[in-house]
Parts: C-alpha cells; sequence; structure tokens
C-alpha cells in the first residue's frame, strides 16, 4: 500500500541524514564503514549514529534488525561476527528489544568489491545494519511500477 511505501521512504530519508542507506529487496540497509571499527570495536564516535537508527526503530513497532558482518578475503569470519555483534550490542544499549536485534558474521562471502583493489577492499570490510518489518512492507521502493496516468 502506499502507507508502506510512505513509511518506507520517511525513514529512508531520516536515516540518510545519518547514514548512508540502501533501500534494497531486503530493506533499509546502512552500511557502517570499516573506518567504524579499530580493530573489532565499535568506534566511540559512532554511538550517537546507532543512537538515532535505534529512535527511528523504535518509533515504528515492528520493525526488526539484522545485523551482519562482512570483512575482505584477507579477514576472518571471526572479525565479521565480532563486528556484527558491536553493533548488535551497541543498539540493545540504545533500548532496543535484544529480541529483534539479530547478529551474524558472513565473512568475505558477500564482497561489495573486489579484494584485489585496497578500495575493494575497504569497501567490503563493513557491517550492514538491515531494517524490515512489517510496517514498511518488503517492496523496496524502485521495484514498484509506476503509473503514467494520475489517479482521478
Amino acid at each position: 500500500s502506499s502507507d508502506l511505501s510512505d513509511l518506507r521512504m520517511g525513514l529512508l530519508e531520516q536515516l540518510n541524514g545519518v547514514i548512508a542507506v540502501r533501500d534494497t529487496s531486503r530493506g533499509l540497509v546502512a552500511a557502517l564503514p570499516n573506518s567504524a571499527f579499530e580493530g573489532s570495536r565499535l568506534q566511540a564516535a559512532v554511538s550517537s549514529r546507532l543512537a538515532r537508527i535505534a529512535a527511528v526503530v523504535l518509533a515504528h513497532p515492528g520493525l526488526r534488525i539484522d545485523i551482519e558482518g562482512n570483512t575482505d578475503s584477507s579477514a576472518t569470519e571471526v572479525l565479521s561476527s565480532q563486528r556484527a555483534e558491536a553493533v548488535r550490542r551497541g543498539l540493545i544499549a540504545q533500548s532496543l528489544p535484544a529480541s529483534s536485534v539479530t547478529a551474524r558474521g558472513l565473512g568475505d562471502t558477500h564482497p561489495f568489491g573486489p579484494n584485489s583493489s585496497a578500495a575493494g577492499r575497504e569497501a567490503n570490510q563493513r557491517v550492514e545494519i538491515v531494517i524490515s518489518g512489517d510496517p514498511i512492507g518488503d517492496m523496496a521502493f524502485w521495484d514498484h511500477r509506476y503509473t503514467l496516468t494520475p489517479d482521478r
């Protein structure tokens, strides 16, 4: 329904003010770059961004968050799990119920760029925060078919 897509677009705009967010078929995906971490620990400065994400999600009961840690080919799945778990703890610390936040490490199984270049490796070392749930539907905004005739 249009209510779902309106809310989805609204959340996308709210979150884009805090962190880069993509609208995908999996949900709204916010990516924390490699620079958001010191080893497996979250940089302190990232907490305020997590607080904003948590506030947006808390305002819409029924949303859930799946956190996916990703690394480049030189790092381990353990690191990707530790980073995802660090983000999960950071979100739960902002009052999100633990039951609505999952975390898992994907290692280097979902590369964003080629591991052969520094930029590709940097892009692969990210943690994705996937926001989904009934309040925003499961239809990415760009999936909608547009009608060329105005609604009367």
